[in-house]
């Protein structure tokens, strides 16, 4: 287990086992004679364009391996703090040359954690990141930025039949700019195969899921939002455990649900629970309710930034109302991938929000991504 580094002014001949020996480009670090299973990669504040190809994973990852991008500047002594953007744009953040494919792809790669990145496509009816066939991925504090909100996809994860494994946590990770955040359209497995497909989404802002089963009898199940602002998920082919819990403002477009899941038949609607959630309509799917109210929508509070500890703690604001809690949201029901982690409560709540802060009034987690100071509250 090595440790690696990449900085803007490094050379891609040196060993990368040092700030003073860096590589310079991304692909170097994730490529074939990089980074490997066990490994941690510390990218240093700067742009990291790629104007003439996908960046691609190719080394093999058995256990967990770490790509983090140091914004803080902790391990490049005399280096600015500052962002870590991986981008298929040109020269500058205002180019309006760019290479017209995929931004990044893992490569059909597993246990990788991503930390602290800033993922952006400057291209059209393109997509940022492609996880087809890798399972066990983790995105901590990232951002996906896209070049059109009708065109763009963050997050491509259809890949081959035989996978049946994800295991994927987005943990408290901001888009922009997107049509589509996480799709997976027509997957299929083994006949007859139920298995935990796993997608968490924890203290996330603006995010839509997209997933189809193309066949009932081989379909997936686990499928968890918590303590999520503007987020949603659209399923069909599903095998239930689809839980939303601490939400404000689950929506899917403008058809109006909530979501859109076990359509054909056969599905199951096992497990299926919305826990002390905010929404604009009623949910279109068998499932338990537990105390959610009908709000028109959240006041949004993005911040790149203060998610990564910078300055300035610049925001962006929306629209709506927000919530504040004044009683306890633990709930009853619990998110299963998150139990037993770091950070988080016997039933899988997060202990602090979006930026890491604990959660203000009584302590106990609010409803959505962020402490808000609201106009209303539940108990």
């Amino acid at each position: 287990m090595a440790i690696y580094y990449v900085k803007t002014d490094g050379n891609d001949s040196n060993t990368g086992l040092s700030p003073s020996q860096a590589w310079l480009t991304i692909q170097k670090a994730v490529g074939g004679s990089g980074i490997t299973g066990g490994d941690t990669l510390y990218i240093a504040p700067g742009a990291y364009r790629n104007t003439s190809s996908t960046v691609t994973m190719a080394g093999i990852y058995t256990t967990t391996t770490t790509i983090i991008g140091d914004v803080t500047a902790s391990q490049f002594s005399g280096t600015t703090a500052g962002r870590v953007l991986i981008t298929n744009r040109g020269t500058s953040d205002f180019s309006s040359s760019f290479f017209a494919g995929t931004c990044f792809s893992t490569g059909g790669k597993s246990n990788i954690v991503f930390q602290t990145l800033m993922f952006e496509n400057g291209n059209t009816n393109s997509t940022i990141c492609n996880i087809a066939d890798s399972s066990n991925l983790t995105f901590d504090r990232c951002i996906f930025y896209g070049s059109s909100s009708q065109q763009n996809t963050a997050v491509a994860a259809t890949g081959l039949s035989a996978v049946y494994t994800r295991n994927h946590l987005f943990t408290r990770c901001i888009f922009y700019g997107n049509s589509n955040n996480y799709s997976e359209n027509n997957h299929t497995s083994a006949v007859g195969v139920t298995y935990d497909y796993n997608l968490t989404l924890d203290r996330c802002l603006n995010f839509g899921v997209s997933f189809s089963g193309s066949l009932i009898t081989s379909a997936g199940r686990g499928f968890y939002l918590v303590n999520c602002t503007n987020c949603s998920m659209s399923l069909s082919n599903t095998k239930g455990f689809i839980v939303a819990k601490n939400c404000n403002y689950l929506w899917s477009g403008p058809s109006g649900s909530i979501f859109l899941l076990q359509q054909g038949s056969g599905s199951s609607a096992t497990g299926n629970t919305v826990e002390r959630c905010a929404y604009t309509t009623t949910n279109t799917y068998t499932h338990t309710a537990i105390n959610n109210i009908a709000l028109p929508g959240p006041i949004q509070s993005m911040s790149e930034n203060r998610l990564w500890g910078l300055s300035p703690n610049y925001e962006r604001s929306g629209f709506g109302v927000s919530l504040n809690n004044q009683g306890t949201l633990y709930g009853t029901v619990a998110i299963p991938t998150l139990v037993g982690r770091a950070g988080y409560s016997t039933m899988g709540v997060p202990l602090t929000d979006i930026y890491g802060n604990p959660w203000d009034g009584d302590g106990n987690p609010h409803i959505g991504a962020y402490n808000d100071y609201s106009l209303t509250s539940i108990s």
